[in-house]
């Protein structure tokens, strides 16, 4: 910030009186007009504009969200950037999350050309987080052309790290639509089916590809019309240096993503991301076994596009021999993934749990197919938002003859020698002090546990708030119910307990 004494540089007025005087302009245009126009007065006039929305442009990081308006300073900092080219960043941010209707198009446009102007001006950009606006492919053709404008410009910035995620546009003229972050084919309609109708194919055999690319990381979050020849030309351009790749709500265009995953071939692929999606199992398998090398896949969340009759057979655990985390559902671990005990170098699992109704005989399954692990496992038991909870588990296994600790030679958490570190996510459920000592008990049965955490989401209504007398008679009815010494925490958004059980 220039010194608001001198009189350097401002036709002989105080600085801190220019400040007074332009601090009244309360229009942001007003600034950047004289900005624009006087050389003495630039950067003062953008100083105040960039003081208004707390942003630093010198700054490592830069966030511009809809929500906070700052994206108003685009314009402001491209003519920042005019006397500071090669600025690098480390993380850019750019959201726009819910956009109300079609009367912004224009300014989503003009903002998309002030961002890629911006960009181009960088000397590098690592991280990139984008929240786009998908658009109409029959009424707004230019805005998805100005995306991919921006996107091409941010991977010649060196990019690194690339996020993408779209959300629809809302025609509000007739009605109030929904904006959540959902894939869009640029139609207003709320279908809540998965539509696979495309307007043009991807195009497979775009050679060459140009090899020069840095791209490791990239998120795909949806897969719209407008982008998905980009994500093929993206990942083919990167496909030597690529070593993590995230499907995320993949609900439109299965054969395009069937194209698009047969097409790849990414030599340094270590982590695998697929979630919340719509596809075809067997471009899947295909991809896994011509990429051998991954140690990380998240797999989980899968609705199978025209499932076949009948399973296809359990991928190869050749395919798998490097896999260090597994984060997946119980059905895949039994019916699509290799057993979990033919995996060498396998240390941490998390089994996201979704049931409906109160029948946990495939968890149950899936946590004894752990007893022939070969390596100390850290467990994660995931309950999901739709799903019920520890509590409703626990009452399954108390309803059997003699309970938990009566149909305990029966049970599959005895034989669980591998599993060392265990945590429990109750999802919305939250804790209590009942439920909390109702799985204790029946965390008593790992052999060979030696701590044990207890998590939920924030925003739980039952998530346990104890003073320390509370937590003292807490810590005394879990060593009631369980006789094994264990590092135990529990996490509150308040505070996390933690404590050494039967010290």
């Amino acid at each position: 910030m220039p010194d608001r004494t001198t009189k350097d540089n401002t036709m002989g007025l105080p600085t801190e009186l220019v400040y007074s005087i332009f601090n009244h302009l309360e229009n942001m245009d007003d600034l950047l007009n004289v900005a624009m126009s006087s050389k003495e007065f630039y950067g003062i006039a953008l100083d105040i504009v960039f003081t208004r929305n707390q942003l630093d442009p010198q700054s490592s990081t830069l966030l511009l969200n809809i929500n906070t308006d700052n994206i108003s300073c685009l314009p402001a900092l491209c003519l920042w950037h005019q006397f500071h080219i090669n600025h690098r960043l480390a993380r850019l941010e750019f959201r726009y999350g819910r956009y109300p209707d079609l009367k912004g198009v224009e300014s989503i446009y003009s903002d998309l050309k002030l961002l890629r102007n911006y960009i181009t001006k960088l000397g590098s950009v690592d991280e990139v987080n984008l929240v786009l606006v998908a658009p109409s492919e029959a009424t707004t053709p230019d805005l998805g052309e100005a995306t991919v404008e921006l996107l091409r410009a941010i991977l010649d910035r060196k990019c690194s790290d690339l996020h993408v995620s779209t959300t629809r546009l809302v025609d509000t003229r007739g009605h109030i639509g929904e904006t959540v972050l959902f894939p869009s084919d640029g139609r207003f309609v709320n279908n809540p089916r998965p539509n696979d109708w495309v307007w043009r194919k991807i195009h497979a055999a775009r050679l060459p590809y140009n090899q020069n690319g840095r791209l490791r990381k990239c998120t795909i979050h949806t897969f719209p019309t407008f982008l998905r020849q980009f994500y093929f030309d993206a990942l083919q351009s990167n496909s030597n240096v690529l070593t993590e790749l995230c499907f995320h709500r993949v609900f439109d265009g299965v054969d395009d993503w069937t194209t698009l995953m047969t097409s790849l071939r990414l030599p340094r692929l270590r982590c695998l991301r697929i979630f919340v999606c719509i596809i075809l199992q067997e471009p899947v398998a295909k991809f896994l076994s011509n990429h051998r090398d991954l140690t990380i896949l998240q797999y989980h969340h899968i609705r199978y596009h025209n499932p076949p009759a009948t399973n296809l057979p359990r991928l190869s655990p050749m395919f798998f021999q490097d896999l260090e985390e597994l984060n997946t559902t119980p059905r895949h671990l039994l019916h699509f993934l290799p057993p979990v005990s033919t995996l060498p170098e396998l240390r941490i699992l998390t089994i996201k749990i979704e049931v409906l109704h109160p029948d946990f005989a495939a968890v149950e399954e899936a946590l004894a197919s752990l007893e022939g692990c070969v390596n100390r496992i850290d467990l994660t038991l995931y309950i999901t938002t739709a799903g019920l909870g520890f509590e409703a588990w626990m009452q399954t296994i108390e309803a059997l003859p003699g309970g938990i600790i009566g149909a305990s030679e029966q049970r599959p958490e005895r034989l669980l020698y591998p599993v060392k570190s265990l945590t429990l996510y109750n999802g919305s459920w939250g804790w209590t002090v009942e439920c909390l000592v109702r799985v204790m008990r029946w965390v008593s049965l790992f052999p060979a546990l030696e701590a044990v955490e207890f998590d939920a989401h924030p925003s739980s209504a039952k998530t346990i708030k104890l003073d320390s007398e509370a937590e003292d008679a807490l810590v005394q009815d879990l060593r009631r119910v369980c006789n094994k010494t264990l590092k135990v925490l529990i996490k509150s958004p308040e505070r996390d307990i933690r404590f050494l059980l039967n010290e």
